[in-house]
């Protein structure tokens, strides 16, 4: 006895299988939501981030849409036509009219810091003369040297060909384009001052992200204003237009956004992706706090359950040693456990009827081996059957009779796919639709010109679905019987499989007698003993409520003289054979 290896107890072995397997749970589950949650929230806060650099390209083009509005007004102001024709002598008149066109001091010129966008305006015709508005005031002496320097730029100007030109300045960024009328023709120039704050006001969210970098450049690429690393700006010069991605510039991983914005210019941001990061570190922390301290609780409260558990589970072991021997007289104790209070009642109702089921046993034996004695001779005389008609169908050959050869054969595999595929419940489309070729095969054979019927399938993948077998040949055989067969003149039965929303849809269709709907028809009586129609459908009914319980809709719709529809909806399903045990 001393010998003997020692063996754990089952409460020891329960409460360690428990906590392992509660503790693995829960570490699994603690890792997917921590790898859903970071692949979540870094993809969240990455889009957001996107958005705030495309927002801010799109407030400062909106800026740049503001003054080509502003030029379009002055095309179409009337009072300023006069004053590009040189004639006009109100300046005053004029310079309301330009400030007007140009909205100076509207809020679409301010932008979020409170800046003006444009700071001034100077309107050139073709004769030098113009006429001009400043946002902000001006002694005379530097409101004239800011006019002599538009005067110069407007001189520069019309010596190109360009629509437009933008150079930079200590404060401000000029912009020189030229006015033109309905026709196209040429009426004169303007030069603007945009404000180098206003600029910074719009870009200013950038800088307060690390590694926030913005540009700002013209047509020929030359960087009219920027903020940030000079390399990382002249990186950011040569990014595609309208694009928004990630990329290594300057050596940092960092988001950039790129964006025409009028006038030839373009802009472009970029912030270091290490931004996201430090969005996510706070939530991220708190997170895992949060499943830490769950998991710490859970596998507490497994612990306790664990022992609770396992409290009566030694008494229940020796009732259950006892009873393992042969004295089936023995009971097990009541418990103040519920559960195991209804596991006693229900044990020792057990033991008493033990003797019985063995006697039930042992008589259901013997039935099923008489079953599948009687089921294996019912097999013999198809078997001998199907050989004569093999051996007449061979003869029909030979003599030449092509047309009974084939409807021996089509009449063999329709007796073949009833009688000997009978366990299997559910077929390929494709080999139900055989049966049904035979079938209206043997029909066509047998009425000549007054039946003629059409197969369509949706798809060849509808041929690989899995259907109950002899579905559709019943459907098909009502349609033959009942609407064909009592018409005088020629039918057509047409059938139809498609899938439409992972459902497959089989429609049997035939322009025969029809029948007068009523409202009995709708419900199928499956407890009374009906015409031959509807206890088939009653059958067809049954089988689809128990392979496929709510998940199928038939529907049977017909107008006398007219014809009758059938259509069920099952669904779309791919899986294997399923074969009736031969025990059953």
């Amino acid at each position: 006895m001393s010998g003997r290896k020692k063996k754990r107890t089952l409460k020891r072995e329960i409460t360690l299988l428990t906590m392992a397997t509660s503790f693995g749970a829960l570490v699994l589950f603690g890792t997917v939501m921590i790898v859903m949650f970071f692949v979540f929230f870094l993809g969240n806060i990455r889009e957001d981030m996107e958005n705030i650099l495309q927002n801010t390209l799109q407030n400062y083009q909106s800026k740049m849409q503001f003054i080509q509005d502003g030029a379009v007004m002055i095309r179409h102001n009337s009072t300023l036509q006069d004053f590009f024709d040189a004639d006009w002598t109100d300046r005053a008149e004029m310079e309301k009219q330009l400030s007007y066109s140009m909205e100076l001091f509207s809020n679409r010129n301010m932008t979020e810091g409170q800046s003006p966008f444009v700071t001034s305006v100077c309107l050139f015709n073709k004769k030098d003369e113009y006429v001009r508005e400043h946002y902000y005031p001006m002694t005379v002496s530097a409101g004239r040297n800011k006019e002599i320097g538009y005067l110069e730029m407007m001189r520069d100007f019309r010596q190109t060909e360009e629509r437009y030109q933008m150079t930079s300045g200590a404060d401000e960024i000029n912009l020189c384009f030229r006015v033109y009328g309905d026709g196209m023709e040429e009426l004169g120039i303007c030069v603007l001052g945009i404000a180098k704050e206003g600029i910074r006001d719009i870009f200013a969210q950038i800088g307060t992200y690390s590694h926030g970098n913005w540009i700002v450049s013209d047509q020929q690429k030359n960087i009219l204003i920027s903020a940030g690393a000079e390399q990382t700006a002249g990186e950011l010069n040569h990014l595609e237009l309208n694009d928004v991605g990630e990329k290594r510039i300057a050596g940092i991983r960092t988001l950039y956004a790129s964006m025409g914005t009028g006038f030839g210019t373009c802009a472009a941001v970029s912030v270091g992706m290490d931004n996201i990061y430090v969005i996510l570190k706070p939530t991220m922390v708190t997170f895992f706090a949060v499943v830490f301290l769950a998991l710490i609780f859970i596998g507490a409260m497994m612990l306790g359950i664990s022992f609770r558990f396992t409290r009566p589970l030694k008494t229940l072991a020796d009732n259950l040693e006892a009873f393992g021997k042969k004295d089936l007289d023995v009971r097990m104790e009541d418990s103040s456990i519920s559960e195991i209070h209804e596991i006693s009642v229900i044990f020792n109702e057990m033991a008493e009827r033990i003797q019985y089921l063995i006697e039930q046993v042992y008589e259901k034996q013997l039935l099923a081996a008489r079953s599948q004695t009687k089921y294996l001779q019912a097999q013999i005389n198809p078997h001998f059957q199907f050989n004569i008609l093999a051996m007449f169908s061979i003869r029909a050959r030979l003599a030449g009779d092509e047309e009974l050869y084939r409807g021996l054969q089509a009449f063999s595999g329709l007796m073949r796919g009833k009688i000997f595929r009978e366990k299997e419940i559910r077929i390929p489309v494709s080999q139900e639709m055989e049966l049904v070729d035979f079938y209206l095969y043997l029909q066509k054979s047998r009425f000549e010109d007054q039946l003629s019927y059409e197969i369509e399938y949706g798809s060849e993948d509808v041929k690989n679905f899995r259907i109950p077998r002899l579905l559709i040949e019943n459907l098909v055989e009502n349609a033959v019987s009942h609407g064909i067969e009592p018409k005088s003149g020629g039918g057509m039965v047409r059938i139809r499989l498609f899938e439409q929303d992972d459902m497959l849809h089989i429609v049997v269709e035939d322009n025969g007698v029809g029948y007068e709907e009523r409202a009995e028809d709708l419900e199928i009586d499956l407890e009374e003993e009906t015409e031959h129609t509807h206890t088939g459908l009653a059958n067809m009914k049954r089988l689809l409520e128990i392979l496929y319980h709510d998940r199928y809709c038939m529907k049977i719709t017909g107008e006398k003289n007219v014809g009758t529809r059938a259509e069920i909806i099952l669904p779309a399903e791919r899986g294997s054979v399923y074969v009736e045990s031969s025990s059953s």
